[in-house]
């Protein structure tokens, strides 16, 4: 076998020196898979920036470069006796190869969530205090310096842990960790969200209520929306293979300290095995639109017992088209106090329509609810001043967003 030279440090003066044996040292040279763009030796003096030198065994006349730095790192420029190989140099782009790496299986598994002692969560959580609590098995906790969320069940968890160990995404919540116990409890250890459920912030409590004033407004309203939206998009079309939430309610969304939107609760997400899955997540993200629109729940039930289910209560609201714009109005949550664009307010409405429509396969996919809530994101002010509702007549024209289908 031909002889080959690699590079190492000298003990006494800190320049390379060739030995015998082996190729050129990994940190330059290298026979095989590409290395990132890396400097042969210091610039300071003098030395050639190389993107890669890889050689073969073929009887070729030596590269000047690569045969220039081998007499550089000899011995003062000595002649090297070895059999001539051929050198190629070849520029490395560092975007095309992550690009490779991440497309063979980006979420096939993002990565192993950490082991905690149950001791540090009984710690953490003063024996799981009710005062720690903050929802159904639900615990608010300090680790490492972390404000955490901790969910206890006796449930088993393998479907949950395998679903969310391939997602990774801004707008889903970040799965931190687990435990597990000998009884059968499991602790799933979560990022916190300061600001509670959205549950909490439209539909307060008497007592919440009583407390405090706050409320969404309608530019929180609709990027919260566009948070969520972007979250399912990302289950449907970025998850290989893709994935339903197929629990889409007020109470599985969370709210940072920031106001952006994160989807929790994995319990009942699934793969995707046929094309009416993703359309029922659709139907429940309308829903969902309606509340944040009207401040009112899914399903109410009126004083005489009948059930009015919002979606259709909508429907009824616009039927009349001379009359929907004064209707729809008298419709939207009371607290925006006509704080909101009229305009935005109908687009939304058509919008949570669309999704709720009862043929599945005619409802919007999340890709074409994300373009729409992008464009009301980007046309409602941050601050709204009021307006009177008698500017408006319900014979007016009114500039509506439509529904826009991706192709």
């Amino acid at each position: 076998m031909a002889n080959r030279w690699k590079c190492s440090k000298s003990h006494s003066s800190g320049e390379p020196k060739p030995e015998a044996g082996g190729g050129l040292s990994e940190k330059s040279i290298s026979s095989g898979p590409l290395l990132p763009r890396q400097t042969v030796g210091p610039t300071s003096t003098g030395w050639p920036e190389v993107s890669y030198i890889a050689f073969d065994n073929q009887e070729h006349d030596e590269h000047p470069l690569a045969l220039w730095y081998l007499r550089q790192v000899s011995n003062k420029g000595s002649v090297l006796k070895k059999r001539k190989k051929s050198f190629k140099v070849r520029n490395y782009d560092p975007d095309q190869a992550t690009q490779e790496k991440l497309l063979s299986g980006i979420s096939q598994y993002v990565g192993k969530a950490i082991m905690y002692d149950k001791e540090m969560i009984m710690e953490a959580t003063n024996d799981l205090d009710e005062l720690c609590k903050i929802g159904d098995s639900m615990y608010k906790a300090t680790m490492y310096g972390k404000v955490l969320a901790i969910k206890r069940t006796n449930k088993d968890v393998k479907e949950k842990l395998s679903i969310l160990q391939k997602v990774n995404h801004v707008n889903l919540v970040n799965l931190m960790g687990i435990s597990y116990d000998a009884d059968g409890d499991r602790f799933l250890v979560y990022e916190n969200a300061e600001n509670g459920s959205l549950e909490n912030w439209l539909f307060p409590d008497s007592e919440a209520s009583s407390d405090s004033l706050a409320f969404l407004s309608w530019s929180q309203r609709i990027h919260i929306a566009l948070d969520f939206a972007n979250g399912l998009h990302y289950m449907h079309d970025h998850t290989q293979q893709s994935i339903v939430h197929w629990d889409v309610r007020e109470r599985n969304i969370l709210v940072d300290s920031n106001f952006k939107a994160k989807f929790a609760n994995f319990s009942t997400a699934r793969p995707v095995t046929n094309s009416s899955m993703p359309k029922v997540d659709v139907f429940a993200f309308g829903v969902l639109l309606l509340e944040l629109l009207s401040g009112k729940r899914a399903m109410e039930t009126k004083e005489n017992g009948e059930v009015v289910m919002l979606y259709k209560d909508l429907r009824e609201v616009l039927k009349v088209e001379e009359k929907s714009v004064e209707r729809l109005q008298k419709w939207i949550d009371p607290k925006l106090e006509n704080c909101y664009p009229l305009d935005g307010a109908l687009s939304l409405a058509a919008l949570a329509t669309t999704c709720t429509q009862e043929n599945a396969q005619a409802r919007p996919s999340l890709a074409e609810v994300v373009l729409n809530l992008s464009v009301l994101a980007q046309s409602s002010p941050k601050t709204m001043h009021k307006f009177s509702t008698s500017k408006f007549k319900t014979d007016s024209i009114v500039e509506v967003v439509i529904p826009v289908e991706t192709r």
